[in-house]
């Protein structure tokens, strides 16, 4: 667990990796998705491309943060890799059960506000862990 601490850019790095080939594998792919009388259409592609976007930015975030030695709070950083873990294994899931469940939308509605849900969660626990990392070092 040292390991991944002290080099948890990787992580990013390959998650973003992994998004990013997916997008691509997934690039005509739509989701709709009918609640009430509203459909809502989700491009897989624009979807996949900002989780790649996005954990990409926060490897290399996590890597400038190691460059000018600025620390992060350990238990924030812990709880953003389990959660960031958590998002990955359930979109490799999700993408495994997809094309056996194609029209299963309850399943797809479900899936998709979770794993939205924890990706935002974990957007936020990072932005917390930078504050706070930016709070301790100038108090101290």
């Amino acid at each position: 667990m040292k390991i991944l601490l002290s080099k948890v850019y990787w992580l990013f790095w390959g998650c973003a990796i992994y998004y990013l080939f997916t997008a691509l594998m997934y690039k005509d792919a739509i989701m709709d998705i009918n609640i009430h009388d509203t459909y809502i259409i989700i491009n897989y592609f624009d979807m996949l491309l900002l989780m790649a976007i996005s954990y990409g930015l926060v490897g290399w975030l996590y890597w400038m943060f190691l460059k000018v030695n600025f620390k992060l709070i350990k238990g924030l950083t812990i709880l953003y890799i389990l959660i960031t873990l958590v998002v990955l294994c359930l979109s490799v899931l999700g993408d495994k059960l997809l094309a056996e469940l194609d029209n299963n939308h309850d399943y797809n509605l479900i899936s998709l506000i979770i794993i939205i849900a924890l990706f935002l969660t974990s957007k936020i626990v990072f932005a917390i862990n930078t504050i706070f990392g930016l709070l301790k070092k100038s108090f101290c």
